[in-house]
């Protein structure tokens, strides 16, 4: 009987001690030490992989982890803001956000703030004052609106219909690209005309259908531009399955291997492309400024290239269209 008993206090002291220690992995995963959330809009294209390879390196250089993690494509809202919360709630020590819709996002990220977790926004903005957040970066995209507008108006000689694929309503960054190209046109060239602009939701297809549904309804258009990767290869998969791929002009945003090849093959005309793994460097660099003490920029625009067939075997554009993504 003392053998028994002696048993039963040995497992009780095991199951105190093993409780004791799942207390302290939970508490562990509530409140992890020197981690960053780095939550893209969406991870399942190219870019978003360069943003993760350049946060991963600047949290390396700073003496950080990062804890990546976002929806799967960039209009699922809600799963994001639900991502945020649990960045939150896991008492990460700051979090950088690209929100893939302004007003949707805006509460988490007034929660973090309230929680005091400094927050970065980058590649697009949010419906909050500046001084709710640590800083903005990303590329000027108004600007790379207009590079496109003034590269396809150069190629049509200022005049003809043209049409564009745009991404979602309330994301920033893309909308910022639209309405700087449609206000190039507007302001620069008179004989050019945007005769439809449909959204392709951030969709592959559904920006294939939305092209298609374009040159159904324009036989004679001249051009045409798309404000990011999966709308730009959406239009390029429509061209071809109407026989006008290289001969209808196609100006686009961002990169990845298929608009690479498509660009080589002279079915694109150019292509503005950003420059992600700094996005994804400079989002984590900022925060390790705010949490060392310091006071990092409110604003940081990060690099566009305006790349097209025959400048795009140049040794810098090359490192333009293939930037590091993280493995």
């Amino acid at each position: 009987m003392g053998d028994g008993g002696t048993r039963r206090r040995r497992q009780r002291a095991a199951g105190a001690i093993l409780g004791l220690a799942a207390l302290v992995a939970g508490g562990c995963r509530r409140a992890p030490q020197r981690v960053i959330a780095v939550i893209p809009k969406g991870t399942s294209n190219p870019y978003w992989q360069s943003v993760h390879a350049g946060a991963a390196a600047a949290a390396r250089h700073f003496g950080y982890r990062i804890w990546w993690n976002g929806p799967p494509q960039e209009t699922d809202y809600s799963q994001q803001a639900d991502i945020v919360e649990d960045a939150i709630s896991r008492g990460v020590v700051g979090i950088v956000l690209a929100p893939a819709q302004r007003d949707a996002l805006a509460p988490p990220v007034r929660r973090a703030a309230a929680a005091g977790i400094p927050v970065s926004i980058i590649d697009s903005g949010i419906a909050l004052p500046a001084s709710s957040y640590v800083s903005y970066v990303a590329s000027n995209n108004v600007i790379g609106g207009r590079m496109d507008a003034d590269y396809l108006a150069q190629l049509l000689h200022g005049a003809g219909d043209i049409a564009i694929v745009g991404v979602a309503p309330g994301s920033v960054s893309t909308m910022e690209r639209e309405q700087g190209f449609e206000d190039e046109i507007k302001a620069k060239y008179p004989r050019l005309h945007v005769v439809e602009f449909r959204y392709g939701m951030a969709d592959v297809a559904r920006s294939r259908a939305a092209a298609d549904d374009i040159l159904a309804a324009h036989p004679h258009l001249a051009g045409l531009f798309a404000s990011n990767e999966s709308s730009t290869l959406g239009l390029i998969l429509a061209l071809r399955a109407h026989g006008l791929a290289g001969k209808i002009p196609l100006v686009g945003f961002d990169t990845d291997p298929d608009l690479v090849r498509a660009l080589a093959a002279h079915e694109l005309s150019a292509l503005v492309v950003q420059d992600p793994y700094q996005i994804g460097y400079q989002g984590v660099a900022v925060l390790a400024q705010k949490l060392a003490g310091q006071k990092p920029p409110a604003h940081l625009d990060t690099a566009l290239h305006l790349v097209t067939p025959e400048n795009m075997s140049a040794p810098g554009m090359q490192a333009v269209l293939n930037p590091p993504v993280f493995h």
